[in-house]
Parts: C-alpha cells; sequence; structure tokens
C-alpha cells in the first residue's frame, strides 16, 4: 500500500508537480466523483528494487524494462512479483539474471491472489536484469 503521505514526499523528491498526484483531484477521466491520487510510477516499480536487494542482498540492478498497464491509486493494496527467466553464466564474475517483474492490485477483494491471478489487475510489467556478483547468495 502507497499512502497519500508516501505519494507526496515522492512527488517532492523528484519535483515532479503533475496534479494528478495530488490527494485533492477529482478525476474525471474515470467520471469519479471520489478523490483518487494516482501513485507514480516509478514509486510503484521501486518495489521491484526492494525485492531483489531483500532476497539477494549484495545483488546488482543492472536494468529494467516498465510498462503501465492500469493506475495503481494511493491506499490500494499492490503486491510485487519477480520470476527468473533465464540465467547467464559470468564464470568466475558471478551471473546475470534476467526477470519477470509484475506489480498486482486487487479488484475490491481482501486479498491479492497472484498466484491464480483471481481477483487482480495486472498494473505494470517489466524486465529486469540483476548481476549477482561471485560471493552473492539468496536468502529465500
Amino acid at each position: 500500500i502507497f499512502t497519500p503521505e508516501d505519494v507526496s514526499l515522492y512527488a517532492t523528491l523528484i519535483g515532479d508537480d503533475n496534479p494528478i498526484h495530488r490527494s485533492s483531484l477529482k478525476n474525471e477521466t474515470l467520471h469519479s466523483n471520489v478523490s483518487q491520487q494516482i501513485v507514480h510510477g516509478m514509486l510503484v516499480s521501486s518495489l521491484f528494487s526492494s525485492i531483489f536487494g531483500t532476497l539477494i542482498p549484495g545483488s546488482v540492478y543492472r536494468s529494467q524494462s516498465v510498462s503501465f498497464q492500469t493506475p495503481i491509486y494511493s491506499n490500494e493494496s499492490v503486491i510485487g512479483r519477480v520470476q527468473v527467466k533465464t540465467m547467464k553464466s559470468l564464470k568466475s564474475r558471478g551471473m546475470l539474471v534476467t526477470c519477470l517483474t509484475n506489480v498486482y492490485k486487487n479488484n475490491g477483494k481482501e486479498a491479492v491472489d497472484i498466484v491464480n491471478r483471481e481477483h487482480t489487475s495486472s498494473c505494470v510489467t517489466g524486465e529486469a536484469v540483476v548481476w549477482l556478483p561471485q560471493s552473492t547468495k539468496s536468502s529465500h
């Protein structure tokens, strides 16, 4: 969950004054009378770095492609998923791992079921390349 405060702090940090990231905006594009604050796509994408850094301390994020499918609004429940696609040995220098990356949100249900993809929407999709130096070991 990204709170309105998270979005506001991120907007201040990067100098983004776009009104779609303010909680007071009425989203007329969606014909909604409810104030909806869209979370920055790059803030959402930062989940991938967190996943890699937490599960594989010492890993180095080399690249990331992202495609934003649907908006995520503040206070929506989301979950990031990383799936290994390929692994390439760099001999004594470690390994390059290419991963599929996705962020899902629930569709009005309490839990996000990414295994069965029930009640979920894919919001961010992409591919990441991560370098695992020889000394790096996954904790999971």
